[in-house]
């Protein structure tokens, strides 16, 4: 509330205006929001309380029609009644009503005794559309306008929320190397490395992809509750691996105590074997065999 207060203070001089909108004025409006705003826009309220709270008079109170509104300017340097425009009726862009013909048989008495059952189809079809309004129309031409011009977005105060479902392809700097036969990598821009996901910083106004690095930062731990997605990352990971670097480069070894989700992977030429629950004696000899290579090098 602070900040809607410094707004309406100072915010006038730096030419940044305040429109703040509430059901129950009373209570909620700071005395210092009051004193700055000269102008006040009234509907309908729920009794006179409300309306003497906004305007000190009684009249939105008894307002019956929607849309009405009072303006009051000032101490009353200007009070009017007036109807609010809507935006929310149908486009149509010739201007006319869009009407749907339906050829019907009719019987001798005059009434539709048959309708084709194509023009039933086509009417629930079109019922099922979303309509759109006129100020969707609106806003599509003043986007259309603004490219045209060239004007450009204003800064948004908070980016895009993360989208739900994100596939590898969508990520900066994620590029396959497998061509269906063979793969195919530059030598020169060699770093165990892949994109796997997104991260949103809000601070600095950045979305930008997620890089997992083996060869820069060693071991890495994924943690999480059941059901959060650790073996789905895992998946995402190990693929994005295979897709990437060849059977020559990277050799995988797992251990899969969960859902054994990874068995996927089983039959991939980077795969040396995935261990699951249970199979103790295959799990102490990848540790012996990691161990000797440890040792070796």
């Amino acid at each position: 509330m602070r900040e809607l207060i410094s707004v309406a203070q100072v915010g006038r001089s730096l030419g940044v205006h305040l429109i703040l909108a509430t059901q129950k004025p009373g209570g909620t409006v700071d005395d210092n929001i009051w004193s700055n705003s000269k102008f006040r826009l009234c509907l309908r309220v729920q009794d006179r309380q409300d309306s003497n709270d906004m305007l000190h008079r009684p009249e939105a109170a008894y307002i019956t029609q929607a849309g009405r509104c009072y303006m009051q300017v000032g101490n009353d340097e200007l009070f009017e009644l007036f109807q609010s425009g809507w935006s929310g009726a149908a486009y149509e862009e010739d201007g006319a009503q869009r009407k749907t013909v339906i050829a019907k048989m009719l019987s001798l008495t005059g009434k539709a005794a048959l309708v084709g059952k194509r023009a039933k189809t086509h009417k629930r079809k079109e019922a099922g559309q979303k309509e759109r309004t006129q100020l969707d129309a609106v806003v599509d031409y003043l986007k259309l306008l603004a490219k045209e011009n060239g004007y450009t977005h204003m800064l948004q105060l908070w980016l895009p929320v993360l989208p739900v479902s994100l596939y590898l392809k969508q990520l900066k700097g994620y590029k396959s190397c497998f061509d269906g036969n063979t793969w195919r990598r530059d030598r020169q821009e060699w770093n165990l490395e892949t994109p796997v996901g997104m991260y949103d910083d809000p601070v600095n106004q950045s979305q930008d992809t997620v890089r997992l690095s083996l060869s820069q930062n060693g071991h890495h731990a994924v943690i999480g509750t059941v059901a959060s997605g650790k073996s789905t990352f895992l998946q995402t990971f190990v693929f994005a691996m295979v897709s990437r670097y060849s059977p020559s480069d990277i050799h995988i070894y797992a251990i899969d105590f969960s859902v054994k989700m990874l068995s996927a992977f089983e039959r991939m030429p980077h795969v040396g074997g995935i261990i699951y629950e249970n199979e103790m004696t295959s799990t102490m000899s990848l540790f012996i065999r990691t161990s000797s290579i440890n040792s070796s090098g």
